[in-house]
């Protein structure tokens, strides 16, 4: 018999819903459900399948088992082991009285997992990969044994609604923002700021970080703000790089001597060095133990993850013991986080990984989304399948589309060449853009339309045309999605409850029709 965590583990890192349709949680559901250990022990040991193998690993298998918490919200089931949570949208096949049987994949494979009212007190789940469920039985979680999953789920993610289009802000400024700049950043439900954040007038970017998100509190305590932390490049202008110098080679260095290998002048971490990991992680915890920061926005991991980026320039096998080190890296991130913190990545990249990022996301909260288009068809339809399984995970997404003209760097990241100074370029873009996101979009799916990242004024001019501004179709009604979007060759189509949408993602066109 394979074990409850084993399965649990597995149908929270891959699980993949179906689009075979969607229904509510059936009301007799709803509530955090933990294991009934007398119940189950119970009816363990009348079963005749509970033989002296079984009996051996009794003890085992209930003290796991007893680690999951189930959760029904009204159109998710939320499954936690310890301090791991994933929130799987529900894709409901059959919904009857006693029982609703939903629909997923692990892998590739497809299965159905039932539940069952078993008795007035108690409810059982079913699989049909195996029979690891059977005879467990779940009661409803008492308040007094804690502190419901659902005030920790929902405390921690963002504000969600269908009424318009979710939006994401990620901006970086050295000189304090205005009053008029603050109440602007305040009105986002999810907001990362990037390096440089207050550096020039705060001191450092982590002082700045948390001087900025105390002031968007005090306009929107719910707003929820990243710190911003490059798991790769060595930025300058955090106060604790002062204390780096002290850990021996935390810095990589290529064959040839060379000590900056980003770009030719950026230092790059040594993820194998676990002195460098525990600077690293300390650090970022730190900053993110403030009543005002949400959680950690992880970039660069892309480039450490990619087999090929530094691989020649690095001597060998130093490049596979350097993803080995990230891993390492960020399952200490996440353990020194904990679960009240949200845990964000630029990992989503369909052209670079096997399953597009998907693999990589286990210990992750959610996914920021850049460098999303591509000259290949294919590709993007591969990125728009990865993101949707995303999302459809209960992952976080937040997709950066450009409007002005960009190229890429190092094969990686994506990099403005010149502003739009037209206001947000033109109608086709716009749509193509607006239709791109509500195909992948789901609950906590967030778009940002940008052309850089940077609200700083050269010569009073702002480095972004956009900054400050705001389309209209951002205020227009929207409504919750009818379905998932239905694929068709390169085409995509899908209906919400006040816009109609249709996008060719081989000739780059999208329409929008706003019913209202």
């Amino acid at each position: 018999m394979r074990t409850i965590k084993t399965y649990i583990l597995i149908s929270m890192t891959v699980l993949a819903l179906s689009a075979t349709g969607w229904a509510e949680v059936h009301k007799a559901l709803k509530g955090t459900w933990v294991l009934d250990v007398d119940a189950t022990v119970k009816q363990m040991k009348a079963s005749p399948g509970f033989n002296d193998q079984a009996r051996k690993r009794f003890t085992e298998i209930v003290k796991r088992m007893s680690q999951v918490l189930f959760e029904f919200t009204n159109d998710s089931l939320v499954l936690s082991i310890g301090e791991t949570m994933r929130t799987l949208p529900v894709a409901s096949k059959n919904n009857q009285a006693n029982v609703s049987v939903f629909e997923g994949k692990a892998g590739e494979k497809p299965f159905t997992l039932s539940v069952s009212v078993a008795n007035e007190t108690n409810i059982n789940f079913r699989s049909s990969l195996n029979n690891d469920l059977d005879l467990c039985l779940w009661k409803r979680r008492d308040v007094s044994e804690g502190a419901a999953l659902s005030a920790v789920t929902r405390s921690i993610l963002p504000e969600f609604s269908w009424e318009t289009l979710p939006l994401y802000m990620h901006i970086r400024k050295a000189d304090v923002f205005s009053n008029q700049e603050l109440q602007f950043l305040s009105e986002f439900p999810l907001i990362t700021l990037e390096k440089t954040t207050g550096s020039k007038s705060f001191g450092s970017t982590d002082a700045g970080t948390i001087e900025i998100a105390k002031r968007i509190k005090a306009l929107n305590p719910k707003a929820k703000v990243l710190f911003y932390r490059n798991v790769i490049c060595h930025y300058g202008g955090y106060t604790f790089n002062e204390q780096i110098d002290s850990i021996p080679n935390w810095f990589l260095v290529g064959k040839d001597g060379q000590p900056s290998m980003v770009r030719d002048r950026i230092k790059a971490y040594d993820t194998t060095n676990p002195a460098l990991r525990d600077w690293w992680v300390s650090n970022a915890k730190k900053v993110c133990d403030s009543p005002y920061i949400d959680g950690l926005f992880i970039d660069g991991s892309v480039k450490a993850l990619m087999r090929s980026y530094m691989l020649r320039q690095l001597p060998d096998g130093k490049k596979k013991a350097t993803i080995e080190g990230y891993h390492a890296m960020i399952a200490q991130t996440r353990e020194a986080l904990g679960p009240n913190k949200l845990m964000f990545a630029n990992i989503i990249r369909a052209h670079h990984f096997e399953h597009g990022g998907l693999e990589y996301m286990d210990k992750l909260d959610g996914s920021y989304l850049e460098n999303f288009l591509s000259p290949n068809p294919d590709t993007v339809a591969k990125g728009i399948d990865t993101a949707q399984k995303a999302a459809r995970m209960g992952k976080i997404i937040s997709m950066t589309l450009s409007i002005g003209e960009t190229t890429v760097s190092e094969g990686v990241d994506e990099v403005r060449l010149k502003n739009d100074d037209s206001n947000y370029g033109s109608r086709e873009i716009i749509d193509f853009n607006i239709a791109l996101f509500l195909v992948c979009a789901e609950k906590y799916s967030y778009l940002y339309i940008k052309d850089g990242y940077s609200a700083e004024t050269r010569r009073g001019i702002c480095e972004s045309s956009v900054w400050m501004k705001a389309l209209p179709e951002y205020k227009k009604p929207l409504g919750p999605p009818k379905g998932p979007a239905k694929r068709d060759g390169y085409i995509y189509t899908r209906e919400f409850e006040h816009v109609s949408v249709w996008l060719d993602i081989e000739n780059r066109k999208g329409e929008v029709t706003w019913k209202n």
